[in-house]
């Protein structure tokens, strides 16, 4: 109410939050954010092989990420089309950047929020599209959506879900881990 607000993305996702005490102001957990802090993790048990327990990923993909519709999405369609992926396709990077692009015009058609925000992805992410290659062969330079795609592969590989490989030519390869 006081416009005192914290930002990222353990505010985003709803594990903190800004509370008031006698006119001073603490970031403190909400009872999402304890709920999640009471899960094992093998790196605060010493376990480096991988980031997260199965029982926080499950947290994550079932509680955390649906909160933001748009993030759900992709992950959603990330993991879909990582599924029909065969062992020497190439090009996963393309269909996913494609997949994404469709995915934001879907979300925008059908969003009812805030219309800043709408024109903010309209202008900012679905207008920029995505990059071809020019005549000499090259990628244009990143644009948003495709930054989303990367961004959005690197949380499902830090989850385990996906496995991310860098193939010949710096190409991405994704496959599915175990039952994502």
């Amino acid at each position: 109410k006081t416009g005192e607000h914290v930002e990222g993305a353990l505010a985003a996702l709803g594990l903190i939050t800004v509370k008031e005490v006698e006119k001073e102001h603490y970031i403190t957990m909400t009872e999402l954010g304890k709920e999640f802090y009471k899960r094992p993790n093998p790196v605060l048990e010493g376990d480096y092989t991988h980031a997260f327990s199965d029982d926080e990923v499950k947290f994550i993909t079932e509680k955390l990420i649906p909160q933001r519709e748009l993030e759900d999405r992709l992950c959603k369609k990330a993991l879909e089309i990582v599924r029909t992926f065969g062992e020497d396709e190439t090009n996963n990077s393309e269909k996913l950047n494609n997949a994404f692009k469709e995915e934001f015009e879907e979300f925008v058609k059908s969003y009812e929020g805030d219309p800043n925000h709408k024109e903010r992805l309209e202008r900012d992410f679905i207008e920029l599209g995505i990059s071809v290659k020019t005549t000499d062969g090259k990628k244009e330079k990143e644009t948003p959506i495709e930054a989303c795609r990367v961004a959005t592969m690197g949380r499902l590989s830090e989850l385990g879900l996906i496995k991310w490989k860098i193939g010949p030519n710096t190409s991405s390869e994704y496959t599915i881990v175990g039952e994502a």
